[in-house]
Protein backbone atom coordinates (compact mmCIF):
# COMPACT_ATOMS: atom_id res chain seq x y z
CA UNK A 1 0.00 0.00 0.00
CA UNK A 2 1.25 3.24 -0.74
CA UNK A 3 0.84 6.95 1.07
CA UNK A 4 0.59 10.10 -0.99
CA UNK A 5 0.20 13.61 0.40
CA UNK A 6 -2.80 15.47 -0.69
CA UNK A 7 -2.37 17.43 -3.34
CA UNK A 8 -4.52 20.68 -3.54
CA UNK A 9 -3.77 21.97 -7.56
CA UNK A 10 -5.54 20.95 -10.37
CA UNK A 11 -3.17 18.72 -12.10
CA UNK A 12 -0.11 18.66 -9.86
CA UNK A 13 1.26 15.02 -9.50
CA UNK A 14 3.24 13.67 -6.40
CA UNK A 15 5.69 10.95 -7.27
CA UNK A 16 7.78 8.94 -4.65
CA UNK A 17 10.97 7.92 -5.82
CA UNK A 18 10.77 4.50 -3.78
CA UNK A 19 7.75 3.37 -5.22
CA UNK A 20 10.11 2.93 -9.23
CA UNK A 21 13.17 1.76 -7.73
CA UNK A 22 12.58 -1.97 -8.90
CA UNK A 23 11.78 -0.43 -12.34
CA UNK A 24 14.80 1.62 -12.36
CA UNK A 25 17.16 -1.11 -11.03
CA UNK A 26 15.97 -2.70 -14.66
CA UNK A 27 16.85 0.62 -16.13
CA UNK A 28 19.20 2.43 -14.82
CA UNK A 29 20.02 5.25 -17.37
CA UNK A 30 16.06 6.47 -16.30
CA UNK A 31 16.96 7.60 -13.35
CA UNK A 32 18.84 10.91 -13.51
CA UNK A 33 16.07 12.57 -15.82
CA UNK A 34 13.75 11.34 -13.47
CA UNK A 35 10.47 13.10 -12.23
CA UNK A 36 10.95 11.00 -9.00
CA UNK A 37 14.30 12.22 -8.83
CA UNK A 38 13.76 15.85 -8.97
CA UNK A 39 10.68 15.55 -6.64
CA UNK A 40 12.96 13.57 -4.33
CA UNK A 41 15.59 16.01 -4.51
CA UNK A 42 13.23 19.20 -3.91
CA UNK A 43 11.54 17.54 -0.70
CA UNK A 44 15.00 17.10 0.68
CA UNK A 45 14.96 12.91 0.81
CA UNK A 46 17.57 12.69 -1.79
CA UNK A 47 20.09 14.30 0.03
CA UNK A 48 23.75 15.63 -0.39
CA UNK A 49 24.65 12.32 0.94
CA UNK A 50 22.81 10.19 -1.78
CA UNK A 51 24.32 12.57 -3.96
CA UNK A 52 27.96 11.69 -2.92
CA UNK A 53 27.50 8.22 -2.68
CA UNK A 54 26.59 8.29 -6.32
CA UNK A 55 28.94 10.06 -7.78
CA UNK A 56 31.62 7.67 -6.15
CA UNK A 57 29.69 4.67 -6.81
CA UNK A 58 29.81 6.31 -10.62
CA UNK A 59 33.19 6.99 -10.68
CA UNK A 60 33.97 3.05 -9.08
CA UNK A 61 32.12 1.17 -10.76
CA UNK A 62 30.74 2.59 -14.28
CA UNK A 63 27.36 4.76 -14.90
CA UNK A 64 25.29 1.92 -15.22
CA UNK A 65 26.30 -0.36 -11.83
CA UNK A 66 26.94 3.02 -9.98
CA UNK A 67 23.15 4.03 -10.35
CA UNK A 68 22.21 0.12 -9.23
CA UNK A 69 24.59 0.33 -6.40
CA UNK A 70 22.42 3.69 -5.65
CA UNK A 71 18.99 2.37 -6.16
CA UNK A 72 20.13 -0.75 -3.93
CA UNK A 73 21.05 1.66 -1.30
CA UNK A 74 17.88 3.47 -1.87
CA UNK A 75 15.74 -0.07 -1.42
CA UNK A 76 17.45 0.08 2.04
CA UNK A 77 15.86 2.65 2.95
CA UNK A 78 12.88 0.40 3.33
CA UNK A 79 14.93 -1.58 6.40
CA UNK A 80 16.56 1.48 8.07
CA UNK A 81 15.77 4.78 9.40
CA UNK A 82 17.23 7.86 6.85
CA UNK A 83 19.73 8.99 9.93
CA UNK A 84 21.37 5.22 10.09
CA UNK A 85 21.23 5.16 5.91
CA UNK A 86 23.12 8.55 5.74
CA UNK A 87 25.83 7.92 8.64
CA UNK A 88 26.27 4.26 7.08
CA UNK A 89 27.15 6.22 3.54
CA UNK A 90 29.06 8.64 5.15
CA UNK A 91 31.52 6.18 6.91
CA UNK A 92 31.18 4.01 4.11
CA UNK A 93 32.75 6.21 1.51
CA UNK A 94 35.24 7.47 4.22
CA UNK A 95 36.90 4.10 3.93
CA UNK A 96 36.87 4.25 0.17
CA UNK A 97 33.93 1.79 -0.31
CA UNK A 98 31.23 2.21 -2.87
CA UNK A 99 29.50 -1.43 -2.68
CA UNK A 100 25.81 -1.08 -1.22
CA UNK A 101 26.52 -4.01 0.46
CA UNK A 102 28.80 -2.20 2.59
CA UNK A 103 26.45 0.63 3.01
CA UNK A 104 23.88 -2.17 4.56
CA UNK A 105 26.66 -3.81 6.86
CA UNK A 106 26.81 0.08 8.04
CA UNK A 107 23.46 0.68 8.42
CA UNK A 108 22.87 -2.52 10.71
CA UNK A 109 26.26 -1.56 12.78
CA UNK A 110 24.23 1.97 13.37
CA UNK A 111 21.60 -0.96 15.08
CA UNK A 112 24.75 -1.99 17.21
CA UNK A 113 26.70 -4.27 15.35
CA UNK A 114 30.48 -3.70 14.21
CA UNK A 115 32.03 -1.01 11.46
CA UNK A 116 34.98 -3.50 11.09
CA UNK A 117 32.89 -5.91 8.94
CA UNK A 118 32.41 -2.33 6.39
CA UNK A 119 36.65 -2.21 6.05
CA UNK A 120 36.64 -6.04 5.47
CA UNK A 121 34.96 -5.49 2.39
CA UNK A 122 37.23 -2.38 0.60
CA UNK A 123 39.03 -4.57 -1.81
CA UNK A 124 35.99 -6.49 -2.75
CA UNK A 125 33.78 -3.31 -3.79
CA UNK A 126 37.34 -1.62 -6.00
CA UNK A 127 36.77 -4.70 -8.53
CA UNK A 128 33.08 -5.81 -8.14
CA UNK A 129 30.15 -4.51 -6.61
CA UNK A 130 28.88 -7.46 -5.49
CA UNK A 131 30.87 -9.16 -2.09
CA UNK A 132 33.03 -12.29 -2.41
CA UNK A 133 31.39 -14.51 0.20
CA UNK A 134 33.98 -17.13 -0.18
CA UNK A 135 36.10 -15.79 2.99
CA UNK A 136 32.83 -16.59 5.17
CA UNK A 137 33.17 -20.19 4.46
CA UNK A 138 33.57 -22.55 6.89
CA UNK A 139 34.14 -26.65 7.13
CA UNK A 140 30.97 -29.07 7.50
CA UNK A 141 30.54 -29.75 10.58
CA UNK A 142 31.76 -33.10 11.88
CA UNK A 143 28.73 -35.58 12.71
CA UNK A 144 31.16 -38.52 13.59
CA UNK A 145 29.63 -38.43 16.94
CA UNK A 146 25.78 -38.01 16.21
CA UNK A 147 26.70 -41.32 13.57
CA UNK A 148 27.73 -42.94 16.37
CA UNK A 149 24.71 -41.78 18.59
CA UNK A 150 22.73 -43.50 16.16
CA UNK A 151 24.38 -46.48 15.67
CA UNK A 152 24.12 -47.49 19.28
CA UNK A 153 20.88 -46.50 20.32
CA UNK A 154 18.87 -48.23 17.30
CA UNK A 155 16.29 -50.37 17.77
CA UNK A 156 17.10 -53.82 16.03
CA UNK A 157 14.80 -54.51 12.97
CA UNK A 158 12.67 -57.39 13.50
CA UNK A 159 11.92 -59.82 9.83
CA UNK A 160 7.96 -58.80 9.04
CA UNK A 161 6.13 -61.98 9.27
CA UNK A 162 3.34 -62.35 6.85
CA UNK A 163 -0.42 -61.58 8.55
CA UNK A 164 -2.54 -63.84 9.51
CA UNK A 165 -5.56 -64.65 7.60
CA UNK A 166 -8.59 -65.31 9.40
CA UNK A 167 -10.63 -67.70 7.59
CA UNK A 168 -14.44 -66.99 6.65
CA UNK A 169 -17.11 -69.10 6.34
CA UNK A 170 -17.61 -69.17 2.76
CA UNK A 171 -13.89 -69.83 1.99
CA UNK A 172 -12.22 -72.14 4.71
CA UNK A 173 -11.96 -74.91 2.87
CA UNK A 174 -9.73 -73.16 0.97
CA UNK A 175 -6.79 -71.63 3.05
CA UNK A 176 -7.82 -75.05 4.76
CA UNK A 177 -5.67 -76.58 2.37
CA UNK A 178 -8.07 -78.14 0.52
CA UNK A 179 -8.66 -78.36 -3.69
CA UNK A 180 -11.38 -78.81 -6.01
Amino acid sequence: MARHERLVQRGSESLVLDHYLEALMRKPGALPSSVPLAQARQAGTFTCDHERYWAAARRGLGDSLGTRALIEVLLLHRTFSIDAIRSAICAVLDAGIVAPEAVAIEARSQAGQHLAAVIAIGEASVSSPRIDMTRYDRPPPDLARYDGLLGDNRAPQMPREAPEEVPSEEGAGLLAGSSR
